[in-house]
């Protein structure tokens, strides 16, 4: 099942692999919400809206985000939304059919403490999921006490109240995790050799167009670059 190939895939990351896959997110995840994106004639930014462990894809020593077809361009800081979700990893504000400017920092929050811990943060079935994004406290008692209050920032259900970017949440986690990573393990994906592990294997086309409700958006190459995965 998806749960156990995700604790699968957890067991096998270490903490450096995960710093280093997440910083690679949270780059093209930011750039998205850059102001700098044009549809339907106006600057826009753009919302992924369905961050989770299935659509970040390793591909050689790089994590690309996959998978396009529920992003949102946004002109406001809130804007309502179809309501279209993946619920394990769906944000507070998605049960009330709207998205936010770091509502993917919030999915990005919750595959975090799935990979590092092989456990979702909010469990139970539909309903009690559901219930855990609006009013519960998600569990974090895997995490170590310094990751805990970077997470549970990441994870607070008012949007204005998280991290001030996704790179910034990561950030955060890297501080808090220093004393984890081992000192000859280098930041720097361009020094190491990795196999993907199961999970994130994946087929993705690099693109330069990300179509938003039926408006291309162009979209110029970063040192993270942005895919789109192709059915």
């Amino acid at each position: 099942t998806y749960k156990c190939k995700v604790a699968e895939t957890a067991a096998l990351l270490s903490m450096a692999d995960i710093l280093r896959y997440f910083t690679d997110a949270a780059e093209a995840l930011d750039y998205l919400g850059r102001p700098i994106h044009r549809a339907n004639d106006q600057t826009v930014r753009i919302q992924h809206r369905d961050v989770k462990p299935g659509n970040l894809l390793v591909q050689g020593d790089a994590v690309k985000v996959a998978d396009f077809g529920l992003a949102m361009a946004l002109g406001n800081v809130i804007e309502p939304d179809s309501g279209s979700m993946t619920v394990a990893y769906a944000p507070p504000e998605f049960f009330r059919s709207q998205t936010s400017l770091t509502s993917d920092q919030y999915s990005l929050g919750i595959s975090y403490c799935q990979l590092r811990t092989g456990q979702l943060p909010f469990q139970g079935n539909t309903s009690e999921i559901i219930n855990g994004h609006l009013r519960g406290i998600p569990d974090l008692t895997e995490l170590t006490p310094e990751e805990r209050p970077v997470v549970l920032r990441a994870l607070s259900k008012d949007p204005f109240d998280r991290w001030n970017g996704c790179v910034k949440f990561i950030g955060e986690l890297r501080k808090a995790t220093a004393d984890l990573v081992p000192l000859e393990a280098d930041p720097d994906r361009d020094a190491h050799t990795h196999t993907a592990p199961t999970l994130f294997q994946g087929r993705q086309v690099n693109t330069g167009q990300l179509v938003v409700g039926h408006q291309s958006t162009g979209m110029s190459p970063t040192r993270t670059e942005v895919s789109a995965q192709i059915a």
